[in-house]
This record gives structure tokens, sequence and C-alpha cells, in this order.
């Protein structure tokens, strides 16, 4: 359905890629290092991190399906995306501590 729309708004394709990351992230593979207390930021992190490029990837692969002359996502709004990569890491890998602080704080493991 996002597809087929000819909206240029970057709040679905965020919400595309966001979920993507957390899907990502959340595999089951990753319940084995899920007891280190030093994995919850760094998955965050790169779950932020993560959500930019699929975000930007999801924009570039709009633009090349529907080919207009004018893409719905200008080359300037894909970098724009790319250049929230940093912080949007920053802010996954502080909810990656904040989430392990609130699950068991101040413990050692």
């Amino acid at each position: 359905m996002w597809l087929g729309l000819e909206d240029t708004s970057s709040l679905p394709v965020s919400l595309l890629g966001i979920s993507g990351a957390l899907l990502t992230i959340l595999r089951p593979s990753f319940a084995l290092l899920i007891h280190k207390p030093w994995v919850w930021p760094v998955l965050g992190a790169t779950g932020g991190a993560l959500a930019t490029v699929l975000t930007t990837v999801l924009m570039f692969f709009k633009n090349a399906w529907h080919a207009h002359p004018f893409p719905d996502y200008p080359t300037g709004m894909l970098l724009a995306m790319l250049e929230r990569l940093p912080w949007w890491a920053l802010a996954g890998g502080l909810l990656g501590l904040a989430l392990r602080l609130w699950r068991s704080p101040i413990q050692d493991d």
C-alpha cells in the first residue's frame, strides 16, 4: 500500500524503517547475548543506525519503483535522512541503556 501512494511524507517510510530495524535486532538469535550488560546499549545503537539506513533504502526503492521525472523523495531528502544516523544511533543506544537499567538496576551480572 505504501508504494502505491503518491505520498512524499517521511513519516510512513520512517515508521517502516524503524519497524524493520526493531524486527532485525529483536531476533531470537540475540537472546543468547541479552544477559550481558553491554549488549543492550549496543543493540539500541545498532537499531537506531539501521533504522536510518533502512528508511533511506526504502525511500530510494520507492523513487526507483515509480521513476518519475520528479522523485517522491529528492536526493536532498535522502541525504538528510542519512545525516540523522549518528543522532538516531545515539538515541537508540540511550534507549537500550535505559531499558537495561530499568530491567535490572545496578546489579552485577
